[in-house]
């Protein structure tokens, strides 16, 4: 009678630890389809704007620039006063469930849950140039060839984003309402005019 009990606690513990895992499961995978149709809503981007299409680069310019310009450039915009942030996955902790196995011991099932956070890393100043974009901070310079920029986004905030070849973040530049003016440049200066064409329009 004793054995056949103890049968019978080994075959509930074991299907106790089956639903426990079965749900944990089911819990991890729902929490990051939420997780993740969530994050997409957060993401929001600002719609297209009539200034891109009518932005003539020849109208802006900026004569004195603190930065040593190289030969053949020069520079069309500076913003003071701009933030430098990027977005980074950051754990939300554990998701799902767990089950004691002994005296401070437990089994976790599900998954770890991964969000996005913005995350600030300087403020300072802002170049457009013909060639590049220079971020001079209070505390680091960030540059990057306008050739090594694959999108330009606009998100709904005032933060302007920059997906740059070889790094795994967006670089966001806090430029408020100017985010159309600073996008339709950028789009504009790589490869479309030389310097002689941009004296020659100027003159």
């Amino acid at each position: 009678m004793t054995r056949r009990k103890n049968d019978a606690d080994i075959i509930f513990k074991l299907v106790g630890a089956a639903f426990l895992v079965l749900a944990g499961l089911i819990t991890g995978i729902f929490m990051l389809f939420k997780n993740f149709f969530k994050k997409k809503e957060e993401v929001k981007y600002l719609p297209p704007d009539d200034l891109e299409g009518e932005l003539k680069l020849t109208s802006i310019s900026v004569k004195d620039t603190p930065i040593r310009e190289r030969e053949g450039e020069f520079t069309f915009l500076h913003e003071k006063g701009v933030q430098l942030a990027y977005l980074k996955s950051v754990s939300q902790g554990y998701l799902g469930t767990s089950m004691r196995v002994t005296r401070g011991v437990r089994f976790f099932y599900g998954a770890q849950a991964k969000t996005q956070k913005l995350v600030q890393e300087d403020v300072g100043d802002l170049f457009l140039t013909n060639q590049r974009i220079v971020f001079m901070g209070n505390f680091k310079t960030f540059e990057t060839p306008l050739n090594k920029i694959n999108a330009v986004q606009k998100y709904i905030d005032g933060y302007l984003g920059l997906s740059i070849s070889g790094k795994s973040n967006n670089a966001l530049f806090f430029l408020k309402e100017k985010i159309y003016l600073w996008s339709a440049a950028i789009e504009q200066i790589e490869g479309a005019m030389t310097e002689a064409e941009y004296k020659e329009k100027k003159e």
